[in-house]
């Protein structure tokens, strides 16, 4: 058989594409940081990931949020509350100030609305005392406590100008304490009458002012623990920026990088609430600096097409384009040539002799070992079978050169050149790192040529496409996905133009 078409089967062993990683866990790749205090540069691919988050995956952030809130304030949250300046108010005013309140969270419910995140904390209110004033007047000393409230209000999604994901901007607040001791015994009767003097009894009024002055100071500040636990706990706040250089063969340097940053677009439409889900797009940079080894001009990044909405409590989109660009950015870069995917091939003499009878001039224990040299670009194209994405990665034409240890020095044994297209389909391991799963290799080129050995024969060139493919492919995950609250499962798919990694639907699990 030529070699063109001959195929060999593969195992189902989970091996990942050699990909932009830099860390052993996904942890590791999202948690880089941001490397440059600009945006994305280069050719930034708008709406390239998108984080998608239904209200299970809301449930599940609401109980990270409610676990942030304890550890920051394990005494309570201890606020204070400044007498409103005579000016700030007319005659009829009421001011509430207070020093020391000391507040504990519970339980905590998120859910969005087209305003933004909003929240409902489970709030106990130590006793405490605090002072009214009516009209920049002192009217009543009043004591105040209650226990598993209601403490409401709204934080808007917010951009950095570093593309980050923040909450701030407080909205709604309010609090719903039926229980509430509120001890008015100290204050005057007063009442507020249609001219805007106060005469007779209001002690809901009063009520009122000091259970909504207490809201908004709580709610004030919890803000900067919400601004990061927010969006953190949902997943959000992923803006990164992960380098891996190549530099160490003496022939040359490269490099490729990953940013990711929150989606630049009006502030006020830039996340979309459709179907009860919250859908916030990330723009994804990569760069490449190009290695000797693997000379080629950049080329564009095809941008995505309209976000699809998926049915899915959580799940992340993925534009295939930057899948297939992080693969031809890792070759650019030099992350393929030489010794970098094939330092785990090597066989003994004697396991290759029957295919090549000049290695019978070596003892049989003689170790071979191979330097890649990746003549043209892998090709990564997606598809879908039977409802789930495919990936079929194409190599045109490698070359590989066999050495080996004679006499203390490292000599050339043979070159090959081989050609292959490796059909696989994906998956999501534990620590979330995205793999592809061979299927089966098929040897579309081989040839070789001598060295300080006649030339081995093609079907031994043939031999060597799978364990190359096995190197490229079991190098590193293709991508990592972010920390959303859901775990995601291996049912990937590709639906409106984007890879979709989904959470298992309610009571499925894989």
């Amino acid at each position: 058989m030529s070699a063109a078409g001959r195929a060999v089967v593969r195992g189902a062993a989970a091996v990942g594409l050699a990909g932009l990683v830099l860390g052993g866990c996904a942890a590791g790749f999202w948690g880089q940081g941001l490397g440059s205090d600009a945006p994305p540069a280069g050719q930034a691919t708008p709406n390239a990931m998108v984080l998608v988050l239904g209200e299970a995956g809301w449930s599940v952030a609401a109980q990270r949020v409610a676990k942030d809130l304890t550890a920051a304030f394990p005494d309570g949250l201890e606020f204070d509350s400044a007498l409103p300046a005579p000016s700030d108010g007319g005659p009829s005013t009421v001011g509430v100030g207070f020093e020391s309140a000391r507040l504990h969270t519970g339980a905590v419910e998120l859910g969005v609305d087209p305003l933004g995140v909003t929240l409902e904390v489970t709030a106990t209110l130590e006793p405490m005392a605090l002072t009214l004033e009516l009209g920049g007047q002192s009217l009543c000393e009043v004591s105040v406590a209650f226990d598993g409230a209601a403490l409401r209000g709204t934080v808007a999604l917010t951009r950095t100008k570093l593309g980050r994901v923040h909450a701030g901007g407080l909205g709604a607040v309010s609090l719903e304490a039926p229980g509430a001791l509120v001890d008015l015994s100290e204050c005057p009767d007063i009442g507020l009458s249609a001219g805007g003097r106060f005469t007779g009894a209001s002690d809901g009024y009063l009520t009122e002012a000091v259970l909504d002055a207490v809201a908004l100071e709580a709610f004030n500040a919890l803000a900067p623990t919400l601004a990061d636990a927010v969006p953190e706990a949902m997943g959000l706040d992923i803006a990164t920026d992960a380098t891996v250089r190549f530099g160490d063969d003496g022939v040359g340097e490269g490099w490729v990088r990953a940013r990711v940053r929150a989606s630049e677009a009006e502030q006020d439409n830039w996340w979309q609430l459709a179907g009860a889900r919250l859908h916030v797009p990330y723009a994804v940079a990569l760069e490449t600096k190009g290695h000797p080894c693997a000379p080629a001009p950049d080329r564009a990044v095809a941008p995505p097409t309209a976000i699809p909405t998926v049915d899915a409590e959580a799940a992340l989109l993925l534009a295939p384009s930057i899948v297939e660009q992080a693969v031809w950015g890792l070759w650019r870069s030099g992350g393929l040539c030489g010794e970098r995917i094939a330092h785990d091939l090597s066989w003994r003499a004697d396991e290759l002799a029957p295919g090549w009878p000049a290695l019978d001039a070596l003892p049989p224990e003689t170790a071979l070992t191979v330097r890649v040299w990746p003549d043209e670009a892998p090709e990564l194209v997606l598809d879908t079978v039977g409802g789930e994405a495919r990936a079929a990665l194409s190599v045109p034409s490698w070359t590989l050169e066999l050495y080996a240890e004679l006499d203390g020095a490292r000599v050339r044994l043979a070159t090959i050149t081989v050609g292959f297209e490796v059909e696989a389909s994906f998956a999501v391991s534990a620590d979330r790192a995205v793999w592809l799963v061979p299927e089966a290799v098929t040897v579309t080129a081989a040839g070789s040529a001598a060295g300080l050995l006649r030339a081995p024969a093609p079907e031994m060139a043939e031999g060597l496409a799978a364990p190359l493919a096995d190197a490229l492919l079991s190098a590193r995950p293709i991508w990592w996905l972010p920390p959303f609250p859901l775990e995601p499962h291996d049912h990937v798919t590709l639906e409106g133009g984007y890879l979709v990694f989904a959470s298992p639907p309610a009571g499925v699990s894989d």
